[in-house]
């Protein structure tokens, strides 16, 4: 397990922590997940239509190792990045057409995550899941996996929210949840849930499960790594106490 850092909190006054590593102030009133890499592993499924979109269009197909590094800033970018801009926008329809059909049966949750998330319900916190998957197709997954509820917000980019690194729809998820930046937690798995995290003053750990290592993560300062989503229920409850009144 993996200790906080203090000096990741120091510049952000919400999540200043005592000498024991302890928060002091409100109890974590919500946690936030990621989705791709941080609660399901869904690389197979993007994988086979990231490679049907580039085998239409004339390119080689990809493993799914050199895919998993690219995810993770949307589909636009990532078939951009693949294809090239002008034919970005084919790429983009024909893996939605292909995913449409494998996306669920593809899907599967990572372990630990219905019973951390099962028991962070029966405490009273609330979840909901910030990703840049489009929502239909987030909702559709999770729907399917048996995570809504607990999960009670879900959100991609599209309807005038950006994606992450953009704080506007983890915030948006924040207003739907109820509860305020200072007493919300965001778990991921990618460098850019760390800047997401930051860009809406909100604690953030992340967890080397999805498309980046530990050193890369680490590299980030998030305020703190841990290994798997089972020791996630513990380390809430320890790393935060009620304020005594």
């Amino acid at each position: 397990m993996d200790p906080v850092n203090p000096a990741c909190y120091l510049p952000h006054p919400v999540t200043r922590v005592d000498q024991d590593g302890v928060l002091p102030g409100p109890v974590c009133k919500a946690v936030v997940y990621d989705l791709d890499g941080t609660l399901v592993d869904s690389y197979g499924a993007i994988t086979e239509c990231f490679n049907h979109a580039r085998t239409t269009l004339g390119e080689v197909a990809l493993s799914e190792d050199q895919v998993r590094e690219m995810v993770g800033h949307g589909l636009e970018t990532l078939m951009e990045e693949s294809v090239g801009p002008q034919r970005m926008p084919r790429a983009v329809s024909l893996f939605r057409e292909r995913y449409d059909l494998i996306c669920e049966e593809r899907t599967t949750l990572l372990p630990g995550v219905a019973a951390a998330l099962a028991t962070l319900a029966t405490r009273g916190v609330v979840q909901g899941v910030a990703t840049n998957k489009p929502t239909r197709f987030a909702r559709r997954i999770l729907e399917h996996l048996g995570l809504i509820p607990p999960l009670v917000a879900v959100l991609g980019p599209g309807d005038g929210i950006p994606a992450k690194p953009e704080a506007a729809m983890l915030l948006a998820v924040l207003e739907q949840l109820g509860v305020q930046p200072g007493e919300t937690l965001y778990v991921g798995d990618m460098t850019i849930d760390v800047e997401t995290a930051r860009h809406a003053g909100v604690r953030v750990w992340v967890l080397p499960t999805g498309s980046c290592s530990r050193e890369q993560l680490a590299a980030a300062s998030p305020d703190r790594i841990f290994s798997s989503m089972d020791e996630l229920p513990g380390l809430v409850a320890s790393a935060w106490r009620e304020r005594v009144a």
